[in-house]
């Protein structure tokens, strides 16, 4: 029912536990207004490009089968709403908490400089590294990296490059229901070269901010 670019253009953009990690942390509204607005920009951009670029075989497929279903959906989603955003909500609390503790338990016992030269001291391998962290199908992945922004151990490049193929569940959904392998492996790698193509654009654009 949606275009190949558009799927990029969720993926790229969706925050996942971005947001309520700056929110947690109390980050500077310029800068949580800076990050949101440079994962929309991207994700639109390159939803453009990738309509451009790759044909779409779905487009234009019946969509009667999806319909069928809806109403049942709606009415066996609702009950289960509240339950599962509060469960949520809870999961990603803890997670908070024990990425937390043990972050600052590693940059304590490495060191900031130490960390921040392993993942940024080799030019271009931190988007590369960090976009791989990015790809685990699970909101701690986007904790981790936002958490070591915050710490000062990435730079905006590094940790964008994993913030943007961090799609959280949606990508557990694509494997999940996709019948085409192929083509399955083939967005997940896409994702995620366009996640270090764009973290190395931001990284010479605004450098180790």
């Amino acid at each position: 029912m949606i275009t190949l670019g558009t799927l990029f253009a969720v993926y790229l953009s969706t925050s996942d536990e971005m947001l309520p990690v700056l929110l947690s942390e109390a980050a500077a509204p310029g800068l949580i207004g800076k990050m949101l607005a440079i994962k929309a920009v991207v994700g639109m951009a390159s939803g453009f490009l990738v309509d451009l670029v790759i044909r779409d075989e779905r487009k234009g497929q019946d969509s009667a089968h999806v319909h069928s279903h809806q109403s049942h959906d709606e009415q066996s989603g609702r009950g289960r709403l509240a339950l599962s955003a509060l469960r949520h909500a809870a999961e990603v609390f803890v997670y908070i908490l024990l990425v937390s503790f043990v972050l600052n338990l590693v940059i304590a016992l490495i060191g900031e400089e130490a960390l921040a030269g392993l993942l940024g001291g080799v030019p271009v391998l931190g988007q590369f590294v960090c976009a791989l962290v990015g790809l685990i199908p699970n909101c701690a992945s986007s904790v981790v990296l936002t958490e070591l922004y915050l710490a000062g151990v990435l730079s905006l490049g590094s940790a964008m490059a994993g913030l943007l193929v961090n799609a959280g569940v949606g990508l557990l959904v694509l494997l999940r229901q996709n019948r085409d392998r192929r083509q399955t492996v083939r967005i997940i790698g896409t994702l995620y070269i366009l996640g270090v193509f764009w973290g190395l654009v931001i990284e010479l654009l605004m450098g180790g901010i």
